[in-house]
Order: structure tokens, then C-alpha cells, then sequence
């Protein structure tokens, strides 16, 4: 679609929203963020993006953004399946770790709220080597209780999809794999909260962290929000608030 030169910008791009299919409109949303972000990258010194290399990832970021709201996960039984706030002054911590093998890097995303739904701080980082998928959770685990200690919190609840980490990290036996001793520290600085929890979730209740991994593969450092959260990152925790207030689970 043309922009007449008879309306704003802002016209012109209300005017695509509305008249276009739920998709394209989600996918044209993604683009002029992303252009966005190139224009901003390259004023800081950045390399630069191809055109085509904008667009491949504005449509890779939508079909992981779909694939992650999708229904169709083989979750094992009894996995709780929608995020749940914690209670109290507990504060949950959800990551997850997404696996870019082309390109030999890996994904961390990990985002904290409180229970009201709040998200109180997201982080996100690549990490460069092509690492075994459990591993790569554990290191989300790690940046997890991070993101924790960063915040000075006291109570802390840790989730993730990950069955194999989530065993890793609360088995008591002796580490004895190759990521032992780093797994030997992570399980000391969770004793090092008042209270903690690490426990698992199914990844239709693990969506927003997912996303932000997936997210993270495009960074070139460590990012943490502490307000200002991406659009996509707030419409999604608005979504998941909703659904826990109408299952009663969160109470204004």
C-alpha cells in the first residue's frame, strides 16, 4: 500500500492497521519496528541490516511470536499450562533459552513479576556457541537468579520449560557432567535467597520468557528493562493477567 501524499504518516499507518488482515497487520506492526530499530542501531555505529535481512527477521519474529501462542505443544501430564502469579511478596521469575545452530548462539530470556502481574524487570543476552539445549536452560536458569540477586529480592519463585534443568537444578546429588561446578554455584546462590522456588511449567505458561529469547538472538549485549518494557511484552503479560483474573487466581 502507497502512502497519498495528501495524509500523515501516522494517518497513513492507522489507515493499514485497519484495513488489514489480523497477520499483515501484526507483520507491517513488526516491520516499522524493526526499521526502527536498524535507524537506531546505525546511528549508535552499528553495522546495518540488509532490507531483505529486516524483513526475514520481522517475519521470523512473527511466526516465533504465533508459534509461542499456539495450542498444540505435547505437554506432560499434570504440567500446569498457563502462567500463574506467585502470592504475596513473592516475585516469579520465568526464562527460557532458544537455540540459533546456523548461526552457533543461543537466546536468553528471562522476565520477573510480582503478584499482581506487574512485570517489575525483563533481561535478555546471546551468548555465542552452539551449546546442548539443557545446558543452554541451565545458563537461562543462572541469568534468572541474576536478575534476582540484581534486584535485591528476598522471595523469589524460578520456572521454567525445561524438565531436564528444572531436575538439574534441584537435585541435591553431586553434578558430576562438565557444567557441575557452574551448577554447584547456581544451586548456592538460590540458598542465598529468604525464600525460593524453582519449579516447572509447561511452554503455553512460559510464552513471554520464550519470546524474549527468541528476541535476545538479535542483540549484540546484555539488556536489562527495568521500565519502558517492549509493546509485545506488555500486551502479552496484560493477556495472561486476564486469563488469571478470570480464573480468580489474581485479585485487583
Amino acid at each position: 500500500m502507497t502512502k497519498p501524499n495528501s495524509i500523515s504518516v501516522e494517518n497513513w499507518i492507522c489507515n493499514v492497521l485497519e484495513n488489514s488482515q489480523n497477520v499483515k497487520a501484526e507483520l507491517f506492526a513488526i516491520s516499522l519496528w524493526s526499521i526502527w530499530g536498524e535507524r537506531n542501531n546505525r546511528l549508535k555505529g552499528g553495522k546495518g541490516r540488509s532490507p531483505i535481512d529486516i524483513c526475514i527477521f520481522a517475519i521470523n519474529f512473527l511466526e516465533e511470536y504465533e508459534a509461542a501462542r499456539g495450542k498444540n505443544f505435547q505437554e506432560q501430564p499434570g504440567t500446569r499450562k498457563v502462567w500463574s502469579p506467585p502470592r504475596d511478596t513473592t516475585i516469579k521469575i520465568n526464562f527460557d533459552a532458544a537455540l540459533d545452530t546456523e548461526r552457533n548462539r543461543i537466546g536468553l530470556g528471562i522476565i520477573a513479576r510480582n503478584s499482581l502481574g506487574k512485570v517489575i524487570a525483563c533481561l535478555i543476552e546471546k551468548v555465542q556457541g552452539c551449546l546442548d539445549p539443557t545446558i543452554a536452560e541451565c545458563m537461562a536458569a543462572e541469568k534468572a537468579i541474576y536478575l534476582g540477586e540484581k534486584l535485591n529480592l528476598k522471595h523469589v519463585w524460578i520456572e521454567g520449560d525445561s524438565m531436564e534443568a528444572i531436575k538439574m537444578c534441584q537435585d541435591t546429588d553431586v553434578d558430576m557432567s562438565i557444567f557441575g561446578p557452574r551448577m554447584k554455584v547456581l544451586k548456592k546462590q538460590m540458598k542465598a535467597f529468604d525464600q525460593y522456588k524453582i519449579s516447572h511449567i509447561g511452554r503455553d505458561g512460559n510464552q513471554v520468557a520464550h519470546i524474549l529469547a527468541r528476541y535476545a538472538l538479535h542483540t549484540t549485549s546484555q539488556i536489562i528493562w527495568l521500565e519502558n518494557f517492549r509493546k509485545f511484552i506488555t500486551n502479552m503479560t496484560r493477556e495472561e493477567a486476564i486469563i488469571c483474573i478470570e480464573s480468580n487466581e489474581l485479585v485487583f
